[in-house]
């Protein structure tokens, strides 16, 4: 608790010390309750300090337990404080889960997690189908998986340029990394399995050189750099050939 503003219009203030202090740490656990910022809570507190100083210097000394008791009767209750602080925290943090629930997600957005999700779905009924040879519905989720891998970069772009275009009207930003990171890990995979079932599995040998010689070349460079960052920095010395010239003799001048 701050020190009470009895100090600062004399020792006869004191009188009263007792009722000033009940009043502001009434208001501070008001304050406290309505989860009022620190700095704006001291302030709160130091104003009503500086005004009951005010307040009592305008009365006759000596202050009696009277005077004291009508001045802090004059004074705000601690519930108004309440009041204003539970209103300002109500308007200025609203639902962010009620304002959530009212913007509608992007509808390319949508169309493009949908026609997503029908490219694994496509693979793994594909692959049921396989099994038991039925040619006829087999042609038909094969349409299906063209269709999901066609649609779906067109509706995803169209849904991310309408989402930077007009960011408060829908939302769609985690379901859009969502569509996007499931279609570039989906995508190459299948590309992947149908060469190597064209190739019949000879495609794999180039692309684990490939990747080994990838890897090697980012291994080497941080190995590189871990170990530059490692060893301290020496002082510049000269050539090999700056130190020979101490040992060469002068050239001598030719006569003319």
């Amino acid at each position: 608790m701050t020190e009470t503003p009895a100090s600062a219009v004399g020792a006869d203030a004191a009188v009263g010390a007792d009722k000033i202090d009940a009043y502001l740490d009434s208001v501070e656990r008001v304050l406290l309750a309505a989860h009022a910022p620190s700095r704006e809570r001291l302030q709160v507190l130091q104003d009503l300090e500086s005004q009951i100083a005010d307040m009592l210097a305008q009365h006759p000394l000596p202050f009696t337990e009277e005077t004291v008791q009508s001045v802090i009767a004059a004074l705000e209750p601690p519930d108004h404080f309440a009041a204003i602080y539970g209103t300002e925290t109500a308007t200025s943090q609203p639902s962010v889960t009620a304002h959530s629930a009212t913007v509608p997600y992007n509808p390319w957005l949508v169309v493009a997690a949908t026609s997503c999700a029908l490219i694994p779905l496509s693979c793994l009924l594909l692959m049921l189908l396989a099994n038991v040879h039925a040619h006829g519905p087999a042609d038909i989720v094969l349409v299906l998986l063209l269709i999901g891998s066609v649609v779906t970069p067109i509706a995803f772009w169209k849904g991310f340029q309408q989402l930077r275009a007009e960011p408060t009207r829908y939302r769609g930003h985690e379901l859009a990394i969502s569509t996007l990171v499931a279609y570039c890990t989906t995508i190459p995979l299948l590309l992947l399995v149908l060469v190597c079932i064209a190739t019949q599995g000879y495609i794999l040998f180039p692309i684990a050189i490939a990747s080994f010689l990838y890897f090697q070349w980012v291994l080497i460079r941080r190995l590189q750099r871990r170990l530059a960052a490692a060893i301290p920095t020496q002082p510049p010395t000269g050539s090999f050939r700056d130190r020979l010239w101490r040992f060469t003799p002068p050239a001598q001048a030719t006569p003319c």
